[in-house]
């Protein structure tokens, strides 16, 4: 959503709320689930100043570090900055990206406040067993049969044996019958 902000420049001391979501489907590589709305509250002060206020929550959607199953995780995320108008930078100087031409972008807000909170890494459980090391099956699900069922110790690991169990299924089904 981009919301004019020209619009309150010949008021001073003005304060408007917006009701606002997160309008893409997507934050960095992982999928949003849900985006709530929120009110995100714009002031402008005396000459060119603007602080803008809210707080919010975004469901999204990220693989398992061990078993690469999808985890649905809440993202908190808070929008809390000052900056001026004219030049589009903030109180530390530095360009606010989420202004274009005289218009707020609110995904570009959130996305930046959000981006901070994502977890570094995300289980679907506790205990997840993981892949296993030899045919990249999910242990979770049982064993796998392949005789190794042992968790990897290291997730690249964990990737390049699911990896090559999808290339090698992918193989089997590509090669010609014989007649």
């Amino acid at each position: 959503m981009l919301i004019d902000l020209s619009e309150l420049l010949p008021f001073e001391e003005r304060e408007r709320e917006y009701p606002v979501s997160y309008e893409r489907s997507r934050i960095l590589d992982y999928e949003v689930s849900e985006s709530p709305e929120f009110v995100l509250h714009i002031v402008h002060h005396r000459g060119n100043s603007f602080e803008i206020s809210g707080e919010g929550t975004l469901g999204v959607i990220i693989p398992c570090a061990r078993c690469l199953e999808p985890v649905h995780e809440t993202v908190l995320f808070a929008a809390d900055c000052a900056f001026d108008f004219l030049t589009g930078l903030d109180a530390d100087e530095e360009e606010c990206a989420f202004l274009r031409e005289g218009f707020l972008d609110t995904d570009e807000l959130i996305e930046s406040g959000a981006v901070m909170n994502l977890p570094i890494r995300v289980l679907c459980r506790e205990d997840c067993k993981g892949l296993c090391e030899k045919c990249g099956a999910n242990l979770n699900n049982g064993p796998c049969g392949c005789g190794e069922e042992t968790a990897p110790t290291r997730m690249a690991e964990a990737i390049m044996a699911a990896m090559n169990a999808a290339n090698k299924e992918k193989t089997i089904r590509q090669k010609p019958q014989r007649k």
